[in-house]
């Protein structure tokens, strides 16, 4: 092969092929890293002597560590044209001389080499700087919220299972005080605690228009007692009320209150000795705006006189007892800020190239409507902060990208380019290589997987609606018993519905999460009807969820990344079976159960790999498609995992080749 050497010197070259002294150490490989695209590296020391090292030298003794040159290495093809095979910088911060040979290394300002060496860099950015012009229109889960009181009362020593509890001779609110609320969104309900005494006491408030259910649930011993005389009694039990207090405005424009009996319940009994009574009911109940709820008690005496006191009559009351309201709850629509998934990428290069424009990146369509709907939201603008922060870094974006959608990246000059990891394993023959040795197949164990893990990381939540999230981790099974591989794919960005969701409800709430507030999440997404607008995208028949009408990002599901995925993960395993999962395995998308077995029936390339040596060092203008030969009676297909190619001297190039087919003749 012939070859040729240049040096570059303000903007002159220099021939310099013969005082190039490591000719045998110039190389380019060509490299699948993870089973993306093809990416390219080349030799980066060279040695000098003769001319080109006085050349060198010059340079150095005039602009010292300011002296620039770059090199060159270029082929002759059999049209007598040299072609250039690669170029790049010297770095004279590098340079030794022992007055014959002088050595310099490359400047690795290459783009693989830049990515490489910042990829796993958190870069922090304004969401102003990156977001789209269009906003989202957020409009939430439908929650189901609630609170719970229980009745107060002094304790016993001999049962913690019952209270005292002591009424009031006329009705009054009954002593109850809230013990549990699962309520995010504000503006829809107050809760107080109820106490005997006090003027405006209630249990409820409505803030809004809304439709409750209430259920009551008292278990107590009553018993009668009587005393005779002027100030004297006879009490029989207590009697409860549910009662609905209203201010309405009257014909004649006067505020009027308005009492409404929703239940009313008399436990009495004739006894002298403790007799259970109980009381299980439930109710649903429409609010209006300042509406209140209020459960009122007092004790049953038979005799008309209001006796000033009644003394040392309480009656002992179950500690299950309880008062509780339910409701389902949404929070008002409200604009965030999003970010298109190219801009991100854009401006990760960005960075990566020392804040310098330069590198371009780009994202192709497959028809994955998944993709092409989908906008990434800043946790911090889920929640309105002012002044809202992304934080990400290249791995971080080249993971969501390969374990949600399937996609992996190649670099061709300053242009980084991510497109399905199909893409870069056509069915395409374009290299046939006749001359080889040293052959060798032999099975990559690696890729054999006896569980794979496939999902997002389980967040955990501080109420009861979060159990029925689903875009957590699914495990499944392989099959495979020969090895305890586990293939992990976890998304580094969040898909959680719900976690988007309590993000928005403390929209306005000064309080920080150092954890989440740093998260990313995606979003799927569609234009409203103006086009001004992205709305979220709900076209999923949904079961098995609490709100089926107002779930979203039904598309980001761990089985979605499965079949995103399944070409690739097929190539060991032809079935996954589901085994757990972290969160709600009871959801249905289309009619297809979340926690289903998978049938693989695409498979990308094979576990086996081919390594031989050959003099045919003539590579294909396409890297991703097939390269086909014959060894013993066998035909071998496959793709380059890695080939090492000395340009300039006739000797034999180290090729792995991914094995595609291993066919009979």
């Amino acid at each position: 092969m012939y070859y040729r050497c240049e040096l570059l010197i303000n903007g002159l070259k220099y021939r310099v092929t013969d005082d190039l002294e490591n000719w045998d150490e110039v190389k380019a490989s060509f490299k699948r890293n993870d089973y993306d695209g093809v990416i390219r590296t080349f030799s980066n020391k060279f040695s000098f002597a003769g001319d080109a090292r006085k050349l060198l030298l010059k340079q150095y003794d005039e602009d010292y560590l300011n002296a620039s040159a770059s090199i060159i290495i270029s082929t002759r093809n059999n049209s007598w044209l040299y072609n250039e095979r690669f170029s790049c910088a010297l770095n004279f911060s590098t340079l030794q001389d022992n007055g014959r040979i002088l050595q310099i290394n490359a400047v690795d300002d290459s783009v693989a080499s830049m990515i490489k060496s910042k990829k796993g860099t958190q870069y922090e950015y304004s969401v102003e700087e990156v977001k789209s012009p269009i906003p989202l229109v957020y409009d939430g889960l439908e929650l189901s919220e609630s609170a719970k009181w229980i009745p107060t009362g002094d304790t016993l020593e001999d049962d913690d299972t019952l209270i005292n509890v002591y009424f009031s001779k006329k009705m009054s609110p009954m002593p109850i005080y809230i013990t549990a609320s699962d309520s995010l969104i504000k503006g829809s309900l107050e809760f107080n605690d109820q106490t005997v005494g006090g003027d405006d006491v209630y249990s409820i408030k409505a803030l809004k228009s809304i439709r409750i259910n209430i259920e009551f649930n008292i278990d107590m011993f009553v018993f009668r007692k009587y005393q005779s005389g002027a100030l004297g009694y006879d009490v029989r039990g207590v009697r409860l009320q549910i009662m609905k207090i209203s201010n309405e405005i009257d014909s004649n424009g006067e505020a009027v209150t308005t009492e409404t009996v929703i239940g009313s319940f008399e436990l009495t009994t004739e006894s002298e000795t403790p007799v259970e009574k109980k009381v299980s009911e439930s109710y649903n109940i429409s609010l209006l705006h300042n509406d209140k709820i209020i459960v009122r008690a007092m004790y049953v005496n038979e005799k008309e006189e209001i006796v000033p006191v009644l003394p040392d009559l309480p009656y002992k009351v179950s500690t299950s007892s309880y008062f509780k309201a339910s409701w389902k709850n949404r929070i008002n629509p409200v604009e965030m800020d999003v970010i298109k998934p190219d801009t991100l990428l854009n401006r990760l290069l960005k960075s990566i190239n020392g804040e310098k424009d330069g590198l371009t990146g780009v994202i192709e369509g497959t028809g994955d409507r998944r993709l092409d709907n989908c906008m990434l939201l800043a946790a911090e603008s889920a929640r309105k902060i002012p002044g809202a922060k992304i934080y990400t870094s290249f791995t971080k974006f080249a993971n969501w990208m390969s374990y949600v959608f399937g996609y992996a990246y190649d670099i061709s000059e300053n242009t980084v380019t991510f497109r399905h990891r199909s893409k870069y394993f056509s069915d395409d023959v374009v290299k046939r290589i006749d001359d080889l040795s040293d052959y060798e197949m032999k099975v990559n164990s690696a890729l054999v997987y006896s569980r794979i893990r496939i999902g997002f990381d389980k967040q955990d939540y501080d109420t009861a609606n979060g159990k029925d999230e689903f875009r957590f981790t699914n495990e499944y099974t392989t099959g495979v018993t020969m090895t305890d591989n586990s293939l992990e794919m976890i998304s580094p960005y969040r898909a959680d519905a719900y976690g988007i969701e309590f993000l928005a409800d403390k929209i306005g709430e000064d309080t920080t999460d150092n954890e989440s507030d740093t998260d990313l999440f995606m979003v799927g997404v569609k234009s409203d009807s103006s086009g001004l607008k992205y709305i979220l995208n709900r076209d999923y028949l949904m079961g098995g969820v609490l709100s089926p009408d107002t779930m979203f990002n039904a598309m980001f599901s761990p089985s979605s990344m499965v079949l995103a995925n399944e070409a690739y993960i097929g190539s060991s395993v032809e079935m996954l079976t589901f085994a757990s999962s972290d969160g709600n395995s009871d959801v249905g998308i289309d009619g297809m159960g979340e926690s289903r077995d998978i049938i693989l029936s695409k498979r990308m390339f094979t576990v086996a790999e081919v390594e031989f040596e050959t003099s045919d060092v003539e590579l294909p203008e396409d890297l991703t498609g097939i390269v086909e030969l014959e060894y013993q009676g066998k035909v071998v297909q496959g793709y380059y995992q890695q080939a090492d190619y000395n340009f300039t001297k006739s000797q034999s190039s180290k090729v792995t080749l991914i094995v595609k087919n291993l066919n009979s003749l």
